[in-house]
Order: structure tokens, then C-alpha cells, then sequence
């Protein structure tokens, strides 16, 4: 690991031994005074942008950053159930913060295309908005199985444990937790319109799919008789390791760490959709009081063609025959 655990992760040693993890503190740096930029600049033409989402995008990248550089990043390599609240912060937390941050939205509305200049950030920004490939990595049923399909693939093979011997591949491991993370919650409760977006009611599916997912896998680590990764965890031989335990309270943090923040996105996809449906409401009663409503104007439009083609209609020949 290149680092010495000499002492069991109690709470004090998780939230004081801290080991700076440079990607995501680099990571963080460059998200959030990036963003902090664009909202200045916004500021400064007398655009106005929501606190709320500027304080989502900061929390998010907080998350990022304690996660993966205070004790609980520095054990989530020795202890596989710290790793899985590693895992669930990176993969579920965090991401359902940065996707309230509308990054993308604020960037188009912070830069502005200028045909007379070579291609500027708005430019290279929309481009990438009608790239082929953005349409197919948003494919809603793409980032669907590639989420869940994640816990499985990389914890129940072989993959895991060899992944852990390197701190690259652990760190690419964070990497993917984190960009599909943010894939699957930008489809649902995203500030930023994905390329392929999803109706209100899709979205509330798309949640309610993943749930049993989520809680089918915890049981198969709360219950296994299996240790997962055991070859590495028995040649690190920490004193204080207990892998049963560790790996019970990873199925816990699965089971829990799946099913609470989903619920917390439910809740938000249900406010969502509540101002999505008052902004409906207000945009026609504001029709109806101009009497521009199109609707009703289409309506009374179809009516008025139904009559004119009655109207030109020859009326039909009753018979006139008589019974023999």
C-alpha cells in the first residue's frame, strides 16, 4: 500500500488520520474555481444564479475530497468495509450533489459564441452536447446496467482483488464510481438536460429499478460465506483485521447506502416534478389571460372545419322504394 495501518479504524483514527489523496484534491481544486469563476462572471453581467445550486457543487466536491483523503480513503484500501463507504460516497452521494450543480448550464450561460473568434468554451461545450458519442454514453439503459452492473461485476469476480494490489487501478476504480455516478443521477435529477432525457414518470422507474439491485447485492455480502478479496487482505496480515466482520458491515453499507440516498432522490425528483407542473400551470393560465391559449384554439379550429365539411356535404337520399 506504501503506507503503514498500524492502528484498528475507530472513528477518531477516520476522522483525523488524514492522507491527501493529490487526483481529487487536484480534481476539486479545478471544479470548484472553475465554477466559482463562471458564477462571477455571471454576476458581473447582472445574471443572477441559484446559491442553492453553487452550494450543491461545493458540497459535492467536499464529499469527494474527505472521502478519499481522510482516514476513511487511507483504510478504504486495508478494510473492505470502509472501502464500501468509500465506494457508496464516490458512487452515490457525491454525485447526486454535483449533478444539482448544473455545471454544464452554467458554463453555456457564462460563455457566449462569437462567429468573428475561433471556437470558444460555448462552442466546444454544445459540441460535445450533440456529440454521437454523449447520446450513447447518456443511453438511459446504458448507465443503467453499467451502475448496477458495477457491484457485480467487480466485487463478485476476481476483478476486485486484483485491482487492489495497484494504486492506480484503485484509483481508477474511484474514478469509475464517481463518472458513472454522476451519469445515472443527471438522468434523474440533473440541473443540466442530458442529450437523451427521461419523462418525470420514467425517472421515478428508473429509481425503483435499482433499488432491489442494490439490496440483493448487500444480502450476498451480509450472508457469504466467501471473502472477497481474501488473498490480498490475508498478505496484508493487519492484527486488527476481522474480514468477516469487515465484510458484513460492507453488505450493511451497501444495503443502506443504496436504499437511503435513493429515497432522498425520490424526494427531490417529487419536488422537481411539483414546480415542473406549477411552471406548466402558470405558463397556461398566462395563455388563457393573453387568449392565446393553443390548445383551446386548436380545439374551436377543429370544430370550425368538422362544421364547414358538414356544410359541403351533400345530404344523403332516403329510399324511396316500395315493398312488393
Amino acid at each position: 500500500m506504501g503506507f503503514d495501518v498500524p492502528d484498528p479504524p475507530t472513528a477518531v483514527v477516520l476522522f483525523t488520520h488524514w492522507r491527501p489523496n493529490l487526483l481529487f484534491l487536484g480534481l476539486a481544486a479545478v471544479g470548484v474555481t472553475v465554477y466559482l469563476l463562471a458564477v462571477r462572471i455571471l454576476h458581473r453581467r447582472g445574471d443572477r444564479w441559484p446559491v442553492g445550486r453553487t452550494v450543491s457543487w461545493v458540497l459535492g466536491w467536499a464529499v469527494i475530497v474527505f472521502a478519499t483523503s481522510s482516514g476513511f480513503g487511507k483504510y478504504s484500501a486495508p478494510d473492505f468495509g470502509i472501502h464500501m463507504i468509500v465506494h457508496m460516497s464516490l458512487n452515490m452521494l457525491a454525485p447526486g450533489l454535483l449533478v444539482l450543480g448544473g455545471i454544464v448550464t452554467l458554463l453555456l450561460r457564462a460563455s457566449r459564441p462569437d462567429p468573428q473568434k475561433p471556437a470558444g468554451l460555448h462552442d466546444w461545450v454544445t459540441w460535445v452536447l450533440h456529440w454521437r458519442v454523449a447520446h450513447f454514453v447518456y443511453n438511459p439503459l446504458i448507465v443503467f446496467v453499467v451502475f448496477i452492473g458495477s457491484y457485480y461485476g467487480l466485487y463478485l469476480t476476481g476483478i476486485f482483488g486484483d485491482f487492489m494490489r495497484f494504486h492506480w487501478a484503485h484509483q481508477a476504480m474511484n474514478l469509475h464510481f464517481l463518472i458513472v455516478g454522476y451519469l445515472y443521477y443527471s438522468l434523474i435529477i440533473g440541473v443540466d438536460r442530458p442529450p437523451r432525457p427521461l419523462p418525470h414518470i420514467g425517472k421515478l422507474g428508473y429509481v425503483l429499478a435499482a433499488m432491489p439491485f442494490h439490496a440483493f447485492f448487500g444480502v450476498i455480502l451480509m450472508t457469504s460465506g466467501t471473502i472477497i478479496a481474501e488473498t490480498f487482505y490475508r498478505y496484508l496480515d493487519l492484527p486488527w483485521a476481522d474480514l468477516q466482520a469487515q465484510q458484513y458491515l460492507a453488505g450493511g453499507v451497501a444495503w443502506a447506502g443504496g436504499e437511503i440516498p435513493l429515497l432522498i432522490v425520490i424526494t427531490v425528483l417529487s419536488i422537481q416534478w411539483g414546480r415542473q407542473d406549477a411552471k406548466e400551470a402558470r405558463r397556461k393560465d398566462r395563455h388563457l389571460d393573453a387568449g392565446r391559449d393553443d390548445e383551446f384554439d386548436a380545439y374551436n379550429q377543429m370544430l370550425a372545419r368538422l362544421t364547414e365539411r358538414d356544410r359541403r356535404s351533400p345530404a344523403p337520399t332516403p329510399a324511396t322504394g316500395k315493398e312488393e
